[in-house]
């Protein structure tokens, strides 16, 4: 597993190299006003677009639980385009209403952003399989291809005059390249497929659902509780601080195809329980270490990164990155939970208090830092529930012991 995770960790360090170099040519070429639009656009369209990181996830869990693994995975392949051609749709229908209510200048956006989430629902089943056969260097090395193609194709698409639509364009261009490159490894394109029970499949889904949606939820607001430059500083600051929180959901790609053969093996004995608590282990050593590394080099970083103009939002970092650490124990009790198939209705009350908290403070003008300060209690008060849920659950064994 360490080797996988070395794959997996090389990649997101590159990728996020890529990425401070992709948010440091965008920030710079459009300005803060500018760039905080953008931000809304592509907080909604990660949030929106976490039914790919649902669609692996199951796809991941049922290929690995059945022993016709081409046919199950032939099955999800038409699945996701089913469901992608469905949201692409909803959202074509949608996107005058998502312009006036996010504050947005064209509706044209909210066509590129979802054209985007299409091809990221057909990629998320092709990476999964990579995931189900070890092929972490495959899979690291498609993310490494789909952002440093998505960086050519924004210094293109800006410089040639694109503002925002170049800057959500660019990502298109990398999803489908990344895609071309995954499918020429999985094939088995014309294989015969597996018929599975939809209603299973919906039910683990929704175990998964909560989590990306919790990720991006605050990016999406900000412009209806900000001035447009305020938000712009807000959107620079969360670009740094959700760096530390993506590495940790990156690795989940590695935690948790083991969470379930641990559990498949063995059920929800002491060593599963031992095993999560590493997971809890490593990540608070991550924004430990993060906490120290924003402290003594990180404002030098960000003005590196931002410019001058986005100086203001340095003080938003620190604060910002420690209200994300409850999230990331919330993810990880989420992703346990999903493999257990259990306290679906303590999750989704999780999802529904925390955009429920976002709507409200919405029609509000608060300060940035008391706006952090309610995501981060919001999310830490579920990580009280759910530490008591794990501690409390029964210890059951696999029947295959």
């Amino acid at each position: 597993m360490f080797t996988n995770l070395s794959f997996v960790s090389l990649a997101y360090i590159y990728a996020n190299i890529v990425g401070y170099v992709f948010h440091f040519i965008v920030s710079r070429r459009l300005g803060p006003v500018e760039y905080g639009e953008f931000m809304v656009l592509y907080s909604f369209m990660l949030t929106v677009g976490n039914f790919s990181s649902i669609v692996s996830v199951v796809s991941v869990k049922y290929i690995i639980e059945n022993p016709f693994k081409i046919e199950t995975l032939n099955f999800f392949r038409r699945l996701t385009i089913k469901l992608g051609l469905l949201i692409l749709g909803i959202g074509i229908a949608a996107s005058p209403i998502l312009k006036i209510f996010f504050k947005v200048s064209s509706a044209f956006y909210f066509l590129i952003v979802f054209i985007n989430i299409f091809f990221m629902l057909i990629i998320a089943v092709e990476r999964g399989m990579l995931q189900v056969n070890g092929f972490f260097f495959k899979y690291a090395f498609s993310i490494v291809l789909e952002l440093t193609f998505r960086l050519i194709a924004v210094l293109i698409l800006l410089y040639s005059g694109f503002k925002i639509s170049g800057a959500i364009g660019s990502t298109l261009i990398g999803l489908v390249l990344a895609l071309l490159y995954v499918l020429n490894i999985n094939r088995n394109l014309l294989s015969k497929t597996l018929k599975l029970p939809l209603k299973k499949i919906v039910k683990t889904a929704l175990y998964i659902s909560p989590a990306g949606f919790l990720i991006y939820a605050d990016g999406m607001f900000i412009k209806k509780i900000f001035s447009p430059e305020t938000a712009g500083l807000y959107a620079s600051a969360t670009i740094l601080g959700k760096v530390v929180l993506m590495f940790v959901i990156t690795l989940f790609s590695v935690f948790f195809p083991e969470l379930v053969k641990r559990k498949e093996r063995s059920g929800f004995d002491i060593t599963f329980k031992k095993f999560s608590l590493n997971i809890a282990f490593i990540i608070t050593t991550i924004y430990l270490v993060s906490i120290v590394g924003i402290i003594l080099i990180g404002k030098p970083l960000y003005i590196f990164l931002f410019g001058e103009r986005y100086l203001k939002g340095f003080s938003f970092l620190l604060p910002y990155v420690i209200a994300t650490y409850p999230l990331a124990l919330s993810v990880l009790f989420i992703n346990i939970f999903t493999v257990l198939h259990k306290n679906i209705k303590i999750i989704y009350s999780h999802l529904i208090f925390y955009y429920f908290i976002l709507f409200l403070v919405s029609f509000t003008h608060l300060s940035v830092k008391k706006y952090i300060f309610i995501i981060g209690v919001a999310n830490l008060f579920f990580v009280f529930i759910y530490t008591y849920l794990f501690g409390n659950s029964k210890i059951y064994y696999s029947e295959k012991n």
